[in-house]
């Protein structure tokens, strides 16, 4: 449970806008590898979807993320899952790559010391450069673009990513109820402030 605990606390970060030391990329990327791991064994995934915090089943704060790239190239530095939803399509961050944008803009963020605008695994992606509820349209924007306004929402917790990476691993739909960011989508996402990496 020290991992559940420990990846739980990155979450929690996520979902406050306030001032907080948190983990660069480099810490990122083990705690998720950490994770990944330890969610093959049958008996840690079942232990550590029963565990529960004050952000279990919340709504995930939104943000927005602005990534650039040097040429078309260049990759942004981000693995993404299309996640079919009735109020609209969302891409899932299943992993981010050393040296690219996203690893930049974390390590921005963990210097600035806004941890809730870290792009953390099991992220979701509302829209890109304001294109938003297809996901073919979205990798599309992705791909032409070498600046990206990415809205995103992290999830509140480590039950919801546990969800999700489970659908993720079983290509298996997203359970219904647990679209932490599905408040944005049906209203929308009007955030516009922005860190520059």
């Amino acid at each position: 449970l020290e991992l559940c605990t420990a990846v739980d606390d990155e979450f929690r970060l996520s979902q406050h806008e306030k001032s907080a030391i948190c983990a660069s990329s480099v810490s990122l990327d083990t705690l998720w590898e950490h994770l990944t791991r330890a969610c093959d064994d049958p008996a840690f995934f079942s232990v550590a979807s029963g565990v529960r915090s004050e952000f279990s089943g919340v709504s995930s704060l939104s943000f927005s993320a602005e990534l650039l790239r040097t040429s078309g190239c260049q990759r942004f530095g981000f693995g993404c899952r299309d996640v079919p939803a009735d109020d609209g399509d969302v891409l899932m961050v299943t992993g981010i790559s050393r040296g690219g944008c996203v690893e930049a803009w974390n390590d921005e963020c963990a210097r600035q010391r806004t941890p809730w605008k870290r792009l953390l695994l099991c992220s979701v992606v509302l829209s890109v450069n304001g294109v938003a509820g297809e996901c073919a349209r979205m990798r599309n924007e992705l791909s032409a673009s070498t600046h990206a306004v990415l809205i995103v929402c992290n999830p509140p917790s480590v039950h919801e990513a546990l969800l999700m990476l489970r659908a993720f691993r079983t290509a298996a739909p997203v359970p219904p109820g647990s679209a932490f960011w599905a408040a944005h989508t049906a209203h929308g996402t009007a955030r516009r402030d922005h860190v520059f990496v």
